[in-house]
């Protein structure tokens, strides 16, 4: 990390951002298991019916994988086509018109490359620079977020506008580029983009910690950044109001999902919900929320006790 800002912020201030959120909705969870798949896991999500999904073949979920959509009326899973002679074709976000982006590759950060899925043909992106370059969602604009990493290792958040095949690259003031596992994942048609940055200890505020920092980027390019319940926050979804889903990292190391809104734009934001309201599918000992659509669905998987991944998609219920 070449340069560093440091915001101060002061108690007070810090006191007057946290927000305390009602209950949240409740939900029914259903599993989703591709036949034979050591792993499965869950992500976009098309008119609240069709859910992407890809499955892995080896008991650590790296390896050979393929891409599917899970119909969650039927409960039918139809795989979709891979990309010729690459061991992954990771199809992750899809838009209302169906056209659906991702990644191809070995699964190393020399090969991956971008890619569009559409009525059954492959179409290719990579970022200029890039040693990797990953799509993880698109907009029903057209628009897609992922991400791009360099021969450093420095991960960098991106927009990618594929009329134009144009990138802008989503900074964070004197914080570029990132460390490992900063990314972009969800945007609405609003142009707000929801994903984390990877920060060191002190860059968001006097003493504040190190790691990952959810951040919502609004359409004219303000930065908020956000934390649930004071654990390391990854954000992976957003919807036309505003409503947020990711995961957060909690003082025991697990993960565990989580659905907000953030009452405020710019600076940093302290967020509290009660510990029963983040997402935990029955039997689940770690959860990856990937997701979220409009009517409030949400999208991942989550780890049983065996250590054996299931996809999920969490249905609210009131």
């Amino acid at each position: 990390m070449k340069r560093k800002l440091l915001v101060i912020l002061n108690a007070s201030l810090l006191a007057g951002m946290a927000c305390a959120f009602p209950a949240q909705a409740a939900y029914k969870y259903t599993t989703v298991d591709y036949p034979g798949a050591a792993c499965t896991s869950l992500w976009g999500i098309k008119n609240s019916v069709d859910v992407l999904g890809v499955a892995n073949f080896t008991a650590d979920c790296t390896g050979t994988a393929i891409s599917f959509v899970y119909n969650s009326h039927s409960g039918a899973i139809t795989p979709l086509p891979t990309v010729p002679g690459a061991v992954s074709t990771n199809a992750l976000g899809i838009n209302q018109a169906g056209v659906m982006v991702g990644s191809a590759g070995d699964g190393t950060v020399t090969t991956d490359v971008g890619l569009f899925l559409y009525q059954g043909a492959f179409t290719f992106f990579t970022h200029p620079g890039a040693l990797q370059t990953r799509g993880l969602a698109i907009g029903n604009s057209g628009r897609v977020t992922g991400f791009s990493n360099d021969s450093a290792g420095n991960y960098i958040p991106f927009i990618y506008d594929p009329t134009h095949n144009s990138f802008l690259d989503i900074t964070f003031p004197g914080l570029l580029p990132f460390p490992a596992f900063s990314t972009a994942q969800g945007i609405n048609g609003k142009g707000e983009v929801v994903g984390n940055f990877n920060l060191s200890a002190g860059s968001v505020y006097a003493d504040s910690p190190r790691g990952s920092y959810g951040f919502l980027r609004d359409g004219s390019g303000k930065i908020t950044l956000f934390r649930v319940n004071g654990y390391r926050t990854r954000a992976r979804g957003i919807t036309e109001s505003g409503r947020i889903a990711g995961f957060v990292t909690d003082a025991t190391e697990i993960n565990r999902g989580f659905v907000v809104t953030l009452k405020a734009r710019g600076s940093f934001q302290a967020l509290t919900i009660p510990d029963s309201d983040l997402l935990d599918p029955p039997g689940s000992v770690e959860t990856f929320v990937s997701g979220i659509d409009e009517l409030g669905h949400v999208s991942g998987n989550w780890t049983d006790a065996a250590g054996a991944v299931h996809g999920f998609l969490a249905t609210p219920t009131n």
